[in-house]
């Protein structure tokens, strides 16, 4: 009897084409492991506390996921955070345990891992202080300056963060002023210096100004000629 190969072969293709668009889908299917790195976030902090924050603060948790091999992407987990919650927070070193089913993943996902599984956090009562802000002049200072003559707006900042920490907070500095540059515009505007991570300005300071009174009389009184500069001095 003879067989007949090319018999009705479209069909015959169709079935093998099906055949492997079927097998490409299971594969593609396949569970495996992967992990992402999730960051930390916290919820319910009582209002009359705050977190003492340090610079080596643990900020991400690391999570290994099992999960369809396809569904690997990273957009996939854009919204993946860890979220603490800080509702039965005290004031001292608190130790909390990361549970999964606070973290938001897709569905098709299980949390195998999580690293690591628990975050120390330190709690301190919430303060506000009001400090003097106070320019940081740097160079030769002539004989007969007088720092009152120096203006700076703001002249005060309000301050809130933990209490111990305010505690030791007295003033607010500004960067370095260079007295010659300072003498030669008559004003000039500069940053606060860096703070505690912890501690945050009420009311944002982006710049400070700090001027002179007089400052053209200021710079005859003192014999500084006005195209001086420090640019100039190390020319």
């Amino acid at each position: 009897m003879k067989i007949k190969i090319f018999e009705n072969w479209h069909l015959k293709l169709l079935a093998v084409m099906i055949a492997f668009l079927l097998w490409f889908y299971i594969a593609s299917q396949k569970s495996v492991e992967f992990t992402v790195i999730a960051p930390i976030k916290y919820k319910n902090l009582p209002d009359n506390l705050c977190i003492v924050k340090d610079k080596d603060d643990l900020k991400f948790v690391k999570l290994l996921l099992y999960g369809p091999k396809n569904y690997q992407s990273s957009q996939n987990f854009v919204n993946t955070d860890v979220m603490i919650d800080l509702a039965n927070a005290t004031v001292g070193n608190n130790t909390f345990k990361i549970f999964s089913n606070y973290i938001l993943i897709p569905e098709e996902f299980k949390i195998v891992n999580i690293d690591p599984p628990e975050i120390e956090i330190t709690i301190d009562r919430k303060a506000n202080k009001r400090v003097k802000v106070i320019p940081e002049i740097l160079g030769d200072i002539p004989k007969n300056f007088n720092f009152s003559d120096i203006i700076i707006t703001p002249e005060f900042a309000d301050i809130i963060g933990p209490e111990k920490i305010l505690r030791k907070i007295k003033e607010l500095k500004t960067e370095t002023v260079n007295i010659k540059d300072l003498l030669n515009s008559g004003r000039i505007e500069i940053k606060l210096e860096k703070i505690d991570p912890s501690i945050k300005i009420i009311e944002s300071i982006d710049y400070v100004i700090v001027e002179l009174k007089n400052a053209e009389q200021l710079k005859n009184k003192l014999s500084l000629p006005a195209s001086e500069s420090i640019k100039d001095k190390n020319e």
